[in-house]
């Protein structure tokens, strides 16, 4: 998957990898606040136009998922790319299920 990624795309995940939340994949702070747009102009470094075509681009790749929440986005990480903890939930099941997995040859929504 790395060779498929280009360098703006390694260094978004790289700089979000410590903001994955254990339980849904859901990218926020450690006291549960989510990370927004603004957020991840600073944490990431890039700049806003840049960073909304790498955001599309790993959207694309099925390698993140925004879901509009209110107002707000929320970024979703695909576990098979980088989680934490020990589960997948069921909500990040449905949003990557279209993801291809490498190593099996199949897209997740095929692997029981």
């Amino acid at each position: 998957m790395l060779n498929e990624l280009d360098i703006y795309e390694k260094s978004f995940l790289y700089s979000i990898a410590a903001y994955v939340g254990y339980e849904d994949g859901c990218l926020k702070y450690d006291n549960g606040k989510e990370i927004n747009f603004e957020s991840l102009i600073e944490i990431t470094q890039i700049s806003r136009r840049k960073l909304k075509d790498v955001i599309n681009q790993l959207v694309n790749k099925k390698v993140l998922y925004k879901k509009k929440k209110g107002r707000n986005i929320q970024y979703f990480v695909n576990p098979w790319l980088i989680s934490k903890g020990n589960r997948i939930s069921k909500k990040l099941r449905t949003m990557f299920k279209e993801y291809n997995i490498k190593i099996y040859k199949k897209k997740w929504r095929e692997l029981q």
